[in-house]
């Protein structure tokens, strides 16, 4: 079934395909789309995938809780069809993941981290705050051996991210409290501009998390040290530079 959602100020149709008995759950988490859209093209530049983008529900299985960044069309699994995050992160796909590709499998951070930021700052306008399940999930992360491991390893597609540790919530969560760290050191609106600037020179190409990182430090001169500080706690060492603590469930 197929529901009109909105479009955005540069003209952008916003869908919803969802299946029988998820009406009220898909529209619910889709609530959000239409906004969070244009204000990534306000926010970060142009969308380039076309005039009609949307949401397509999937059943993968239980268990199977998220969604693949198939632009313009992502897919969000059954089972997170009401979550407004995993929507406004897949639309979020269309400048970082898609947009701007990664180089090799070792700069899934690049993607994963900054569309969980990017989701996260679309959705703060709009009154939902993302970041106390983020802190909940990256204490999970920091606090468990098993899965924790470094955000952005060493080499170029020396893994097959499948079957190794970074296939886990690791470069999402460290990638987005990178960003949010650099946030807090230059401003969330300047951060914007330099993230817009990075999409818009790189868009179309594949990157590496470096790249990013050397951007950030060239829009900030003043601040390049702490960047660079910043960057090896979250993206280089497996151990967290904070960990949250709350009671998470």
């Amino acid at each position: 079934m197929a529901l009109a959602l909105g479009t955005t100020s540069d003209g952008t149709e916003v869908k919803l395909w969802y299946l029988p008995g998820e009406a009220e759950q898909a529209i619910s988490g889709t609530a959000y789309l239409t906004p969070s859209m244009d204000f990534f093209e306000q926010t970060y530049g142009p969308y380039a995938f076309g005039d009609v983008v949307g949401s397509v529900s999937v059943r993968w299985g239980q268990g199977r809780f998220g969604g693949m960044e198939h632009h313009p069309f992502w897919h969000v699994a059954s089972e997170a069809i009401g979550s407004p995050e995993i929507h406004a992160h897949e639309a979020a796909h269309g400048w970082f993941g898609n947009g701007v590709r990664i180089a090799c499998w070792e700069d899934f951070v690049l993607s994963e981290g900054t569309a969980s930021y990017l989701a996260a700052r679309a959705l703060s306008p709009q009154g939902i705050n993302l970041w106390p399940d983020y802190e909940c999930r990256l204490q999970r992360v920091c606090g468990d051996e098993r899965i924790n491991t470094v955000a952005r390893p060493a080499g170029c597609n020396a893994i097959e991210l499948r079957d190794h540790p970074l296939w886990s919530d690791v470069p999402y969560m460290k990638g987005a409290f990178f960003l949010k760290q650099v946030a807090e050191l230059v401003g969330a609106d300047t951060l914007d501009d330099s993230l817009s600037s990075f999409y818009r020179e790189r868009f179309g190409t594949a990157a590496r998390m470096e790249n990013l990182v050397e951007h950030l430090r060239s829009a900030f001169p003043s601040e390049s040290l702490r960047i660079d500080a910043i960057a090896n706690g979250w993206l280089y060492q497996r151990a967290c530079p904070s960990v949250p603590d709350q009671g998470c469930r």
